[in-house]
């Protein structure tokens, strides 16, 4: 410095840089979420495969971390990483739960079919009332294959995805024929 005068010195600052990531797991199975998507104010990134994730060379701060993908809850909170260290920041999704049912009707005679066999995916099952309805109730939103079978009637097997958070309506027509093992068919 310069005495009775004044002096100028220009200084570079260089902003505090951190990273952090961590894993998006399903909170009723643990499992990964894979492509789910992660923002942390104005950065962004997708899950990968097992569900890891990571925000590299952001300048120290706090913003708003949100994480969402389909069929989910979306966890939406205030985060701060540590500054000039890396962090670990695990979030857990909730699924989006919901319901379906109809009736089970002959394609002929538009009869309610009572005791058919009601399966969507590998883990939920019913059997229709007398009245010919059915109901699955408390599943994690999807895309699964409704199958509908009873003796006398051709399966009915096809893709459904009910509409999350809404009581769904799916009613199935089985067309009567022939079904399971015919015998004296061959081997």
């Amino acid at each position: 410095p310069t005495c009775n005068a004044s002096s100028l010195k220009n200084v570079q600052l260089s902003p505090l840089i951190t990273a952090f990531g961590g894993t998006v797991t399903d909170s009723l199975t643990g499992n990964p979420i894979s492509g789910a998507t992660v923002t942390w104010g104005v950065y962004s990134t997708t899950t990968s495969a097992s569900g890891v994730y990571s925000i590299n060379n952001i300048s120290c701060g706090t913003a708003t971390l949100t994480v969402s993908k389909s069929g989910y809850t979306a966890s939406s909170q205030s985060y701060t990483p540590t500054c000039n260290a890396s962090s670990l920041k695990n979030v857990q999704l909730s699924p989006l739960i919901t319901n379906f049912g109809g009736t089970v009707t002959d394609s002929s005679t538009s009869s309610p079919i009572s005791g058919a066999t009601v399966t969507w995916g590998t883990t939920y099952s019913t059997t229709t009332a007398a009245n010919g309805t059915y109901s699955i109730n408390n599943i994690i939103c999807g895309t699964a294959t409704l199958t509908v079978s009873m003796n006398g009637y051709q399966t009915y097997s096809q893709s459904y995805t009910p509409t999350c958070n809404v009581s769904s309506v799916m009613s199935v027509s089985l067309v009567p024929g022939l079904s399971g093992i015919v015998p004296g068919a061959g081997t």
